[in-house]
């Protein structure tokens, strides 16, 4: 399993041992404009990088996130169109009360695969095997 932090430790990457699937964990507190803006470009690469070298399952863990505005959740939408692309997927995990309810306002909750914890994601895709 490969670690690794982004130097401005805003998330960190972990890949999974079967080489099949990436974690993100968003370690900041707030998803808005002063952190979305410059993370966006850089998440972005980071998953085009993965996605050329056959990962197609990824985890972005919100766990850590309280607040989430529109730069956010267009972040979020980015990535998820870039890993649908390649006929990846991509599980959000960690998703507040607060979030669900914004998820479920804008009808995010029917665009996105939410999903309880990493562990769950997994059992879902051995399950695909």
């Amino acid at each position: 399993m490969s670690d690794a932090k982004s130097n401005d430790q805003v998330y960190s990457l972990k890949e999974w041992e079967d080489g099949r699937g990436v974690s993100v964990e968003i370690t900041a507190k707030y998803l808005n404009y002063d952190i979305s803006d410059g993370l966006k470009a850089r998440l972005r690469e980071t998953v085009q990088e993965k996605l050329d070298r056959g990962v197609r399952y990824f985890v972005m863990d919100l766990t850590k996130v309280s607040i989430v505005d529109s730069c956010g959740v267009g972040l979020m939408i980015g990535i998820h169109n870039l890993v649908q692309e390649k006929e990846g997927v991509l599980y959000l995990t960690g998703i507040t009360r607060f979030l669900e309810k914004i998820f479920r306002m804008m009808h995010l909750d029917q665009y996105f695969n939410v999903v309880s914890t990493e562990e769950e994601v997994r059992e879902l895709v051995a399950a695909t095997a």
